[in-house]
């Protein structure tokens, strides 16, 4: 059995992100009783793993938590299922933070040099499942920023010109209108209104495109592309 935790910081805190369990029951309330046992002096071989990069395997953890009152908090938890050793197994992610890989061993299963690799090996894997999954996030956002980058292209280079051809065409009808004196007025005030929407529509449009620009910018962040996993899957 084994549980699986993300975590984006060494801290017990919600910055910590449980990804699956196998074998407990799902408790919303998992990180802040891990919070409590750690307040009253508990070991988390967990945070250890994720500080130092390094595997923990701690025997007959089991025995050793239940008879902990620092670790009072969770030992109903503890007690769901049948298990003796503890096995925690960091990965790294690309630039986004570390996770944890707990395995819960069964009595009479010590966790020898074969079975470490092998939790190595399956840290790698979830490591490369998390990233792939993060790297497909990320195109699909930035496909969603280019597609709005190419609709403020369009706004500009089409409607932009049908707006200023609009006031180039109001401006040419002031003009005829002047030259009909009196009786041209009503249409030269009209045409007036034509040139002052076309060149408020004109004003208000860019600044809409400009602040998409921006948003896209912000949002993209200028990220720079992920670079290749290269790690032995069985070290």
């Amino acid at each position: 059995m084994s549980r699986v935790c993300r975590s984006f910081s060494p801290r017990v805190t919600t910055r910590c992100k449980l990804m699956g369990a196998a074998g407990f029951a799902a408790d919303p309330e998992f990180f802040g009783t891990l919070a409590a046992c750690r307040d009253r002096g508990a070991d988390l071989a967990t945070i250890r793993a994720l500080r130092t990069g390094l595997q923990v395997v701690i025997l007959n953890r089991k025995r050793d938590m239940l008879s902990s009152e620092a670790w009072a908090p969770m030992h109903p938890y503890l007690r769901e299922v049948e298990w003796s050793d503890f096995v925690a197994t960091p990965f790294d992610l690309q630039g986004t933070g570390t996770g944890v890989i707990n395995c819960y061993m069964a009595t009479n299963g010590l966790p020898d040099d074969e079975v470490k690799a092998f939790f190595r090996s399956m840290a790698a894997l979830a490591a490369l499942a998390i990233d792939h999954h993060q790297l497909i996030r990320r195109d699909r956002e930035q496909a969603r920023l280019d597609e709005r980058a190419r609709i403020a292209r369009d706004l500009h280079d089409s409607v932009l010109q049908h707006l200023f051809a609009i006031g180039m065409q109001s401006k040419a009808l002031e003009r005829q209108a002047v030259e009909l004196g009196r009786s041209g007025e009503a249409i030269l005030a009209m045409a007036r209104e034509f040139h002052e929407t076309s060149v408020s529509a004109r004003s208000e449009l860019r600044s809409i495109i400009e602040s998409a620009r921006v948003t896209s910018l912000d949002e993209s962040g200028i990220a720079a592309s992920s670079g290749t996993r290269r790690r032995s899957l069985a070290k």
